[in-house]
């Protein structure tokens, strides 16, 4: 009875034993996904963004004006228009060739502080045409670089012209004619009067 006691004894330590090395690898088999999710969580984000973005030196109204102008240079019919959010598509046209159309974009805007926009842009290609379309972030992200330049060189330009027309202004103005008067003054002649006392000249002929 002893005998069998320590038998079962051993064999129930060793089940145990056996389990444990078994749990444990339930566990870090439940955990590994856990894990893995988590740490592709930011890549999922970042990827749910994609797009370019950019941040310019501009307010967000401004930033908003260059963006609309910047999917019209690159043929884009605005869609929707809101102080943060401008979505646009460009035509379809016959053809599979590169640019043939069809292409969604949205442009998100996000104020930095009072002087500063951050633009993001997202290309979204159809299914209809995808094989001749392309991708038209960094082709707006430069347009909305050359219309806010244009904007600012715009806003300058009165600044500049009167500053120009009051330095000739002030070039052109004649002098002061208080010096010349006095000058004139100065150089205009004499009229002495003839004198009023008679003067008596010896006639060498006359007799003494």
């Amino acid at each position: 009875m002893r005998a069998l006691s320590t038998i079962i004894s051993a064999s129930v330590f060793l089940m145990i034993t056996a389990a444990v090395p078994a749990n444990a690898a339930k566990e870090e088999a439940v955990a590994a996904p856990e894990a893995s999710a988590a740490a592709s969580e930011p890549a999922a984000k970042a990827a749910a963004v994609k797009g370019i973005s950019e941040r310019f030196e501009a307010s967000l109204a401004a930033t908003h004006d260059a963006a609309v102008a910047a999917l019209k240079m690159n043929g884009f019919d605005i869609k929707s228009d809101e102080p943060a959010l401008i979505t646009g598509s460009r035509p379809h046209k016959i053809g599979l060739i590169v640019g043939s159309g069809g292409e969604k974009i949205k442009v998100t805007l996000t104020a930095d502080g009072d002087v500063a926009t951050v633009a993001n842009v997202k290309t979204q290609k159809t299914f209809v045409g995808m094989a001749g379309q392309k991708n038209w972030d960094a082709s707006v992200i430069e347009a909305i670089k050359t219309s806010l330049a244009e904007t600012t060189i715009a806003a300058a330009a009165p600044a500049v012209d009167a500053a120009a027309a009051t330095a000739a202004v002030t070039e052109t103005a004649p002098a002061s004619t208080a010096p010349a008067a006095q000058e004139g003054a100065a150089l205009a002649p004499t009229t002495v009067a003839p004198s009023t006392t008679a003067e008596t000249v010896a006639d060498p002929a006359a007799p003494q």
